[in-house]
């Protein structure tokens, strides 16, 4: 390999050294390289859960085994909102992680679970051993995103107040038990009338019967 590719490798291998804030100046080139791009969409309203998105990627560029691997960037989740529900994150669940493979576009990494901000170092380290398989945004695109707009808005609202899905919950009770009693009170009604049907039937044969006798005597 020549001096002048050996030294275009090592520029374009570190050509984003540290933590960047990406925009739209930047976010192109950032994601196009040999490393991969770990990128962070956090809240710039929510101030702590911004500062610790940037505590853990400076942790991880520390480790140099990750910082060989990747490139670390943050964006602002908010501004970019449309954008990130493609890839299933949406702003009520900032901050979140996606790490895009460089050389495969198609590539990508996202997991609620195992890639966390909290844990950002651990879950890089999964894709380092394999243990975290990318996934290819053309597959069952129209169903990932179906999943992703019904799972993660009713995650967001259990997760938002217990009380929330309590008073849900009473609610869906006190139906179910009005319900209930509509049926139970209608089966009554019906029994009711098909009992009292059935009364009126043989007080009918009753009567019948005791008129017949009566009529016997006389013409005897």
């Amino acid at each position: 390999m020549s001096s002048a590719a050996t030294m275009q490798k090592w520029i374009d291998g570190h050509a984003f050294p540290g933590v960047w804030t990406l925009d739209e100046s930047n976010s192109a080139n950032f994601l196009r390289g040999p490393q991969d791009a770990v990128v962070v969409a956090a809240d710039p309203d929510t101030k702590d859960r911004n500062q610790q998105a940037w505590l853990e990627l400076e942790r991880a560029f520390a480790n140099e085994t990750l910082a060989e691997r990747f490139r670390f960037g943050i964006l602002d989740g908010a501004y970019w909102a449309s954008t990130l529900s493609n890839w299933g994150i949406h702003q009520y669940d900032l901050p979140r992680v996606i790490v895009f493979k460089g050389n495969e576009p198609d590539l990508y990494w996202e997991d609620a679970d195992e890639l966390r901000v909290g844990s950002l170092a651990q879950g890089l380290d999964l894709i380092l051993t394999g243990r975290l398989e990318p996934r290819n945004r053309r597959d069952n695109v129209v169903l990932n995103r179906l999943a992703n707009n019904l799972y993660y808005p009713v995650r967001h609202f259990v997760s938002q107040s217990s009380l929330h899905l309590i008073g849900s919950l009473l609610t869906l009770l006190v139906l179910l038990l009005v319900v209930t009693r509509c049926i139970y009170e209608t089966c009554g009604l019906i029994f009711i009338d098909d009992n009292g049907a059935d009364t009126e039937e043989q007080i009918e044969k009753i009567r019948a019967i005791a008129a017949a006798e009566r009529r016997k005597k006389k013409q005897q």
